[in-house]
């Protein structure tokens, strides 16, 4: 099955990257599971953390553990169906919507992509052990912008989401002032749901982030930021581990299996930036000055980003 999905891609690439050459601007050649990953991440964040017993979904006693996962990757791009991880260009869609850029500036909208990639389950390692099963055990988008009228018109989210038109303030995006230092020194804070740390607010979570002006990766950054937002408000995401409230919200017990949560859990999530410039992986809303240093390659506008994801379980 693998061999056929590696293959598809293979073809896939072949095909429609002769339609548009321009479009070549993203992983070269593909994204690779091996080179674009920081594995040093996973070394720094295991942890024994004593004895737990579970009884679903398999009656056990073992060891708390905690860990980091690479469960897939974020893209953002300016360019209409081009995925920059596979360097693949659908290229006879592009036409149908505007291409805008990565500073959203003049009413363009950034373009974004969540792509199911576990590693584990890529190269085989880690994958079969009871408590660090991949979900799901495939290649597959989860995620495209395009196909959604919410990512792209604000209005259209707010009248959807009216409740987060309340963090819509001086007030509150002051206060995520305090989530900025916080999350610089990697611990940002889940009370403060609406904010991104130093690089913006979530809400509205869509393609628009004009205040960013001048920094398209800090932009690339609120923008993945935003999509794990909107992924755990789908249910697309769901809790691993817990941590301190999100608003008023406790976050359930995840330490047998995982369970749904509506909400972002900033703590529970790196961000590792794969291409055009590997790096270190990082928290969500980290200082620019930390981000954006030695992160972009010239003729580069496209960014692939790793999703880290914190879990807590329990291994036989």
């Amino acid at each position: 099955m693998k061999k056929i999905i590696v293959l598809t891609i293979i073809v896939s690439n072949l095909f429609f990257s002769i339609s548009n050459k321009s479009y070549s601007a993203g992983c070269v050649p593909i994204f690779n599971p091996i080179t674009n990953v920081d594995w040093s991440m996973f070394v720094r964040e295991f942890r024994f953390l004593g004895i737990c017993a579970c009884g679903d979904p398999i009656p056990r006693i073992g060891f708390k553990i905690r860990y980091a996962e690479p469960i897939g990757l974020i893209e953002t791009t300016q360019k209409p169906f081009f995925f920059p991880s596979l360097n693949l260009n659908l290229g006879v869609f592009s036409g149908l919507y505007k291409v805008g850029n990565q500073l959203g500036v003049s009413g363009t909208t950034v373009n974004t992509y969540y792509l199911w990639y576990p590693v584990f389950w890529v190269l085989n390692i880690l994958s079969d052990v009871l408590c660090m099963q991949v979900d799901p055990t495939s290649i597959d988008f989860g995620y495209l912008s395009e196909v959604d009228p919410t990512w792209t018109y604000d209005e259209l989210n707010h009248y959807l989401q009216p409740e987060k038109l309340l963090y819509a303030n001086p007030i509150a995006q002051s206060i995520c002032l305090a989530d900025c230092v916080a999350s610089t020194f990697q611990k940002p804070l889940n009370a403060l749901y609406w904010c991104a740390g130093c690089w913006g607010g979530i809400f509205p979570d869509t393609g628009n982030a004009q205040e960013q002006g001048g920094n398209d990766i800090t932009g690339a950054n609120l923008i993945a930021t935003r999509l794990i937002d909107k992924a755990h408000s789908s249910f697309l995401f769901w809790a691993t581990s817990p941590g301190e409230a999100v608003g008023s919200e406790e976050i359930p017990d995840s330490l047998c299996q995982p369970v749904p949560f509506p909400r972002i859990i900033k703590s529970q999530y790196w961000l590792q930036p794969a291409c055009p410039v590997m790096r270190f992986g990082y928290s969500l809303g980290t200082i620019p000055a930390y981000t954006s240093t030695f992160a972009k390659a010239p003729g580069f506008e496209d960014y692939v980003f790793v999703l880290w994801r914190k879990r807590i379980c329990c291994l036989l």
